[in-house]
């Protein structure tokens, strides 16, 4: 069974909170009007070494006062949460495997989703999780990792998609290693290559983690795959 990090949203509550690595959420960009769970699995490359894959999955959950999920895999139950506060937002997150240890921990094959409210509702999904079915995978060319920038807007840059390849969208996602609360996260066009920070978000002698992922949706299920790193804006 793996440990999970859980993040409530809505109702001030945080636990067992890490660093997450990935988009935050999809689903969750808009508000969900009904019961709705989906789950994504996240892929990426770190800084410079882009030989070695991490993975991670994020079970998303939108509508009115969730009470209980749970997530049953090919073989054993991966997941089930109660929370005695109903919640009309959250986000799950594993600690980030390695590509290895990731699919051993998350076999191809069907999974399936069970959901209730505080008032009995149930909402119940399955989806199959496919390899095959990540998308390519986008690479930062700009800034460099481990760069230092100037206090200036910032110009993100990454490779265009593949001839062919489907790309249901894109999304970056910037967050402060410091004292700074920055917490950003924006969805774009699967043809953009490129997004300016404006300098007002970003405060000189701070570190910043940042990703660019490809988005590819299924039936309750998204995929990303993607490229993390770091910089630091110069000055005091």
């Amino acid at each position: 069974m793996q440990k999970l990090l859980m993040v409530v949203i809505g109702v001030g509550l945080v636990a067992n909170c890490a660093l997450a690595v990935g988009p935050k959420h999809f689903l969750l960009a808009k508000e969900a009007p009904k019961l709705e769970l989906l789950a994504r699995f996240d892929q990426w490359v770190y800084g410079d070494d882009t030989e070695s894959r991490w993975g991670d999955l994020a079970i998303e959950a939108g509508g009115e006062e969730f009470k209980s999920i749970i997530l049953k895999g090919p073989k054993d139950k991966l997941l089930n949460v109660e929370n005695k506060a109903p919640f009309s937002a959250l986000e799950l997150e594993n600690n980030a495997l390695s590509w290895k240890d990731f699919t051993k921990a998350f076999p191809e094959g069907t999974y399936q989703f069970s959901g209730k409210n505080r008032n009995g509702k149930q909402v119940s999904k399955k989806f199959s999780l496919n390899y095959d079915s990540f998308p390519a995978r986008a690479t930062i060319t700009a800034p460099a990792h481990k760069a230092s920038v100037p206090a200036a807007d910032l110009v993100v840059t990454w490779n265009a998609p593949p001839p062919g390849a489907r790309i249901d969208g894109i999304a970056l996602w910037i967050e402060s290693l410091g004292e700074d609360d920055l917490d950003l996260e924006i969805h774009l066009d699967p043809a953009a290559t490129n997004y300016t920070i404006p300098a007002e978000l970003l405060r000189p002698g701070t570190g910043y983690v940042m990703g660019v992922h490809f988005r590819r949706a299924g039936e309750g299920v998204h995929y990303t795959s993607g490229h993390v790193i770091e910089f630091a804006v110069a000055g005091q």
